[in-house]
């Protein structure tokens, strides 16, 4: 299913996105979401690895509730040792923030606007230190540069 979620998003034109490939691609996160939530519910979500590709359906699950489940499975998945659950966990944490009209703290949320990728808004740029930042290896104006090179 992560593999799937994953290859839906690479088709996306990150130059020009299509957003009306977005609603295609939500059924199919929808899908996913609920087979995840059968799996989770069964106990069959167990490893580190697992915590991480259920979190990253849950993280584009699209409401509140499932980014708020995202937070919880990849910090369960960093604690486990896993360096993917550990990128995920601010971006996940930014993502919720922003669901519920609070401002992102780690800077890990873009949008579209005129032609290029810009921080989606509001973004507390002192919501998180360097270091803090740095220990989940999440540069802000690195990561908007290199969207934008693409």
């Amino acid at each position: 299913m992560y593999h799937q979620d994953q290859e839906d998003r690479a088709e996306i034109n990150r130059d020009n996105p299509d957003f009306s490939d977005w609603q295609k691609i939500k059924k199919r996160d929808d899908k996913r979401k609920k087979k995840v939530e059968e799996l989770y519910k069964k106990g069959l979500i167990k490893t580190a690895e697992d915590m991480f590709y259920a979190g990253m359906i849950y993280q584009h699950g699209g409401d509140t509730e499932s980014f708020k489940k995202a937070i919880e499975l990849s910090k369960k998945s960093y604690e486990m040792g896993s360096d993917d659950g550990k990128w995920l966990y601010p971006r996940a944490e930014d993502r919720y923030l922003l669901s519920i009209g609070k401002a992102q703290i780690w800077g890990t949320q873009f949008t579209w606007k005129d032609g290029e990728w810009v921080f989606q808004e509001p973004f507390d740029k002192n919501g998180k230190t360097e270091k803090e930042r740095a220990v989940f290896n999440v540069n802000p104006d690195k990561q908007l540069k290199e969207i934008n090179e693409r």
